[in-house]
């Protein structure tokens, strides 16, 4: 990956980050309806159908707090290929409550693509959109299902798309409490 590329990314997190500590900052009291922070650690297989084929990913995701005078919540990640393609991410995630202890969680962010030697998908800055399945397995511990697009929206000069699926644990950070 080029410096540039990964400076882009690193400001792209930081930005989310740093919105995220100052809303934290403004919400001084949690109640039932609050989802604390997480840190959602996953492998995906990315490109399931692509004629590259797929390949599998490695993602570190952090969700923000969603406080009950807001529902959504920030998500910032970051997903790296067994290919070398990289990609960095922002934007909101929706915590809505199902039955049985299920949590469903869809998502859309903006980020930076490098394809390194994975699959092409036309331009630098690709959107995607998520749905997460998740239940909570264990004293702030939940597991999750991960389904999610990447498009460039026709911004390229090809718009392919990627799709991927997958598995992950999330734990609370910053004492965020359990995850539900």
């Amino acid at each position: 990956m080029r410096l540039h590329a990964a400076g882009r990314f690193v400001a792209v997190l930081g930005v989310t980050m740093s919105l995220h500590l100052h809303l934290e900052a403004q919400i001084s009291s949690s109640g039932p309806d609050q989802v604390g922070p997480q840190a959602r650690i996953g492998l995906t297989y990315v490109g399931v159908d692509t004629e590259v084929g797929p390949t599998a990913a490695a993602e570190l995701t952090y969700l923000g707090s969603t406080p009950r005078i807001w529902r959504a919540g920030l998500i910032a990640g970051l997903f790296t290929t067994t290919r070398g393609a990289v990609y960095g991410y922002g934007g909101l995630h929706l915590p809505l409550p199902l039955p049985f202890g299920i949590l469903a969680r869809p998502s859309f962010s903006i980020g930076l693509y490098e394809k390194g030697r994975g699959m092409e998908l036309g331009h630098v800055l690709e959107f995607r959109s998520s749905f997460v399945l998740e239940r909570e397995i264990g004293e702030r511990v939940s597991v999750s299902a991960m389904l999610y697009h990447l498009s460039n929206a026709g911004l390229g000069f090809k718009n392919p798309g990627l799709e991927a699926v997958g598995l992950a644990v999330a734990v609370p950070v910053f004492g965020g409490g359990p995850p539900r």
